[in-house]
């Protein structure tokens, strides 16, 4: 069965979930979907170039992170503080895996903002 490059661009684009894919090995930002652009506040031009560490508020441990990736490790983060380009943070979950691209290396991050389930369960709890 042959894939449909657009159908997986369709996917890319309407995932509520911010997706950002990354270059290996350098770690710069190739491309996001709209939900990226609504959850860090940044047009997409101006996060394209950035490196993994742009929007973490703990850059060590992204770019721990993110070395295990590069490896071929895929990974799940649970309650990272991640900041917005106004510097205000928020928590996300984050999925992270390299993958091949025709003859390209890269990794994808899919990110979700757990804040308000987590201020949720505070309140509940």
């Amino acid at each position: 069965m042959e894939t449909d490059p657009e159908l997986y661009r369709l996917v890319f684009s309407s995932s509520p979930d911010a997706i950002i894919v990354y270059g290996l090995p350098d770690g710069r930002i190739e491309d996001t979907n709209d939900a990226a652009v609504a959850m860090y506040g940044y047009a997409r031009g101006e996060m394209i170039g950035l490196t993994v560490t742009a929007f973490s508020a703990e850059p060590e441990a992204s770019a721990a992170v993110f070395r295990r990736i590069a490896k071929g490790e895929t990974v799940f983060v649970r309650n990272r503080l991640h900041k917005r380009k106004d510097g205000s943070t928020f928590t996300v979950e984050a999925h992270g895996a390299a993958i091949r691209v025709g003859a390209r290396h890269v990794a994808i991050g899919v990110m979700r903002d757990v804040s308000a389930m987590l201020s949720a369960q505070r309140e509940l709890a």
